[in-house]
């Protein structure tokens, strides 16, 4: 994936679970990564968007 983005080129990631995203995210560069997930519960999702706006 960091090969992918060095070429300048973005990732969509759709088959990871949110804690799979919460473990992996610090590694890529946001401005190329885009999320597609579902979350069991409303807290889970919202765990995972606290999680990524401190990393941004």
């Amino acid at each position: 994936m960091k090969k992918i983005q060095s070429a300048g080129k973005s990732l969509w990631i759709y088959d990871w679970t949110a804690e799979e995203i919460k473990a992996y995210h610090k590694e890529l560069n946001p401005a190329l990564v885009a999320f597609s997930l579902q979350t069991d519960t409303p807290d889970q999702a919202q765990s995972l968007l606290e999680t990524l706006k401190k990393t941004v």
